[in-house]
C-alpha cells in the first residue's frame, strides 16, 4: 500500500498527433510487429483451446458420466 501511495506519474515528454495519417499509423504498427505478433498468436491459440474444450466436453460428459443431453446442455450453458 505504501508503494502505491509513493508512486508518481512520470513527466510526459512525447508528442501526440491529433489526427495522424493512416499511412503513419500503419508504419507505427509495423514497427511493433515483433511484439504484436506473439501476443496475437497467443490469443488465437487460447481461443482454439476454448473452442476445442466446448466441442469435446459434451461427448466426454455423455460417455463418462452417462448424462442425458438436457443435463449436458445445462452444464455447458453454465460454463
Amino acid at each position: 500500500m505504501f508503494a502505491i501511495l509513493a508512486m508518481r506519474e512520470p513527466i510526459r515528454v512525447g508528442i501526440t498527433h491529433q489526427n495522424p495519417r493512416v499511412r503513419d499509423a500503419w508504419l507505427e504498427l509495423w514497427h511493433y510487429r515483433a511484439r504484436i505478433t506473439p501476443l496475437l498468436g497467443g490469443m488465437v491459440m487460447a481461443e482454439l483451446a476454448f473452442g476445442a474444450a466446448y466441442v469435446w466436453a459434451a461427448p466426454a460428459l455423455s460417455r463418462t458420466f452417462n448424462l442425458p443431453p438436457d443435463r449436458i446442455g445445462a452444464i455447458m450453458g453454465s460454463g
